[in-house]
């Protein structure tokens, strides 16, 4: 009689795990027309994953999952130090649970306006990388 099982399910268990990574085929949605027109794969599927990611405040919407999104919470009114190095960890955050996205790199920051905050940076993904840009205002 063996102290350890030799089966969990039904699957022996040295039984080898294959993670299939499935393409990041999606529906375009044309920014004109406000439609879906066609499907999109590859650097422009990624490119409207992020915008789409960066559009969508973590934690407010139940149709998203509590892992999906960006969270803008309590950026406005805080002061341009923080706001900056939290802007970056939170960017980092958001994009984390995409396995496309290898990492959030070359962030720069400027001051547009005396309430203001301009963060460019560039998204690395598996197709290359794509630069954002983002502004949040209400800074001190």
């Amino acid at each position: 009689m063996a102290l350890l099982p030799e089966q969990i399910n039904g699957l022996p268990i040295d039984t080898t795990i294959e993670y299939v990574d499935y393409p990041s085929l999606n529906w375009y949605a044309d920014p004109l027309t406000h439609r879906l027109t066609r499907m999109c794969d590859g650097k422009e599927a990624m490119n409207q994953s992020i915008e789409i990611i960066l559009a969508v405040e973590r934690f407010k919407y139940s149709i998203f999952t509590a892992n999906f999104g960006m969270e803008y919470d309590r950026l406005i009114g805080s002061e341009y130090g923080w706001a900056a190095s939290e802007l970056q960890r939170r960017l980092e955050d958001a994009f984390k649970p995409d396995n496309r996205i290898i990492g959030v790199s070359d962030f720069r920051f400027a001051r547009p306006s005396p309430d203001g905050m301009l963060c460019e940076f560039t998204v690395n993904t598996v197709y290359g990388g794509i630069d954002e840009r983002m502004e949040v205002s209400g800074i001190r």
